[in-house]
């Protein structure tokens, strides 16, 4: 990034600073439709993401009231939640606790994180399913219970100007600083053509604060459907084109902010116990690198996240096969297909590439079938575009699993053709869509970034919508 983009960035943090920042009084905030009102006036400012602060005495200060009401065990509230364990929001929610939810008023101590939400009621439906309003999505009415969430982190002191929020998960609250960042990092490659509703949809979807606290597959009713995507496949989806967007020279000054702040909370979530299955690596990495982070960047050569990234279990290599069911027609260390890198919905006797087709009713879960249906549909391509970054950057060994980085290189280049008579033969039906990004923008990358020769003509490449 040239200094008239890192000057363009610190002037606007400090423009955010010197409107908001320790010369405001107030005796109420509010921010993404939930307000937070105090007993009396206090210093309040902005972090450089535009989350807020207040300054609190020695005593604490007194939150009166909070906006929209919490009731009937919804619209709740909660301080420093901690990962894997239980939460105070909503009684729709698995592992609800109402030990969790803070009831007002109440006193908040520095040092602290005020996490409030907004449920979902039956307004916010049609015909059983939420539409969120800042993407094309359609969530079932099944799948979510909050609308969004806003983080209130309470201070002794107003931060440095330059300060991200602090993680809202924890009683850790180290404070980052934009002075942190060596954007000499990015390589401002020259991006495929992408349009400014593209570019403003990753960023919005960045701008709130996500909720990932709930350990594995619970967690994903808590996902605030204002805030961030609400399956997996959606999530790493999303990660993948921002991640892509934050290498070219088209990211925007706020979106690298943004990502940065996401960043931050995902690897405090990660470090503090087993949080989110919809989990994944290469953002913490990523603002690990940019902040200069050894301890952020080395988390997973460390081995000290709490919390599995998603390739974790889905790609692996014959040493790790799990399962005690062995092929009567297969070779040993290769799959059906003649790949050496494997794909397992579940570790053990679920896994099944290591078995000829006629032999996948072996598998358990559903047999084979079933797995490979997930391969195709919602479990290899999202992790393409953040996999294609760390190969970009050169650091693929700070993601310290070989057989993912390994799978996509199979995911983009086998051909179904050669496979796919296999599958059929032994009755099952699947829709291959292998080489399928699940992105224009994120395959055009890989065009253009990937192989070592690029197109001849990379300024054709279609407009990503």
């Amino acid at each position: 990034m040239n200094s008239k983009s890192l000057y363009t960035i610190f002037i606007s943090a400090l423009i955010s600073w010197t409107t908001n920042g320790q010369d405001t009084t107030a005796t109420s905030i509010t921010q993404y439709g939930i307000t937070w009102n105090f007993s009396e006036e206090h210093q309040v400012g902005k972090f450089i993401n535009g989350d807020y602060y207040v300054i609190a005495p020695e005593s604490g200060i007194q939150i009166q009231s909070v906006s929209p009401k919490p009731e009937n065990n919804k619209n709740g509230s909660m301080l420093n939640p901690q990962v894997g364990g239980t939460q105070g929001y909503d009684n729709s929610i698995l592992n609800y606790d109402t030990n969790d939810t803070l009831n007002f008023p109440t006193v908040v101590l520095a040092g602290n994180s005020l996490v409030s939400t907004v449920s979902l009621t039956d307004s916010d439906q049609k015909n059983g399913y939420y539409y969120p309003t800042w993407n094309s999505d359609r969530i079932s009415k099944s799948q979510a219970a909050l609308k969004t969430a806003a983080v209130l982190t309470i201070l002794a002191e107003a931060p440095p100007k330059d300060s991200f929020r602090p993680p809202l998960v924890g009683k850790n609250k180290k404070i980052y600083r934009f002075s942190d960042i060596g954007m000499s990092i990015l390589p401002k490659l020259p991006s495929p053509l992408i349009t400014g509703d593209k570019i403003e949809y990753l960023s919005r979807g960045l701008e709130r604060p996500w909720l990932t606290h709930l350990s594995g597959w619970t967690c994903r009713r808590m996902h605030p459907i204002e805030n961030m995507k609400n399956y997996h496949e959606y999530v790493g989806m999303f990660l993948s084109e921002a991640s892509s967007l934050a290498l070219t020279d088209k990211a925007t000054d706020d979106f690298l902010i943004r990502y940065i702040q996401m960043g931050i909370d995902m690897y405090h979530t990660s470090t503090e116990g087993y949080g989110d299955s919809s989990f994944f690596k290469w953002p913490v990495i990523f603002t690990g690198l940019l902040l200069n982070d050894e301890s952020m960047q080395n988390v997973f050569i460390e081995d000290r996240n709490k919390t599995p990234g998603r390739t974790e279990k889905l790609f692996y290599f014959w040493k790790d096969k799990k399962s005690t069911i062995e092929s009567k027609i297969v070779p040993p260390g290769q799959t059906y297909s003649g790949e050496t890198v494997f794909f397992r919905k579940q570790i053990g006797n679920s896994e099944y590439e290591h078995l000829h087709p006629s032999e996948w009713h072996l598998a358990d879960n559903g047999g084979g079938g079933k797995s490979e249906r997930y391969r195709h549909c919602c479990d290899s391509h999202p992790h393409i575009g953040m996999i294609l970054c760390a190969q970009i950057l050169n650091k693929t060994e700070l993601w310290n699993d070989d057989a993912a980085i390994a799978y996509a290189d199979r995911w983009m280049n086998e051909k179904p053709e050669e496979f796919l008579p296999l599958i059929e033969e032994a009755d099952y039906s699947i829709t291959p869509s292998s080489g399928n990004t699940g992105s224009n923008f994120i395959s055009d990358m890989w065009l253009l970034y990937r192989h070592t020769e690029p197109p001849e003509n990379p300024s054709n490449l279609e407009t990503v919508n």
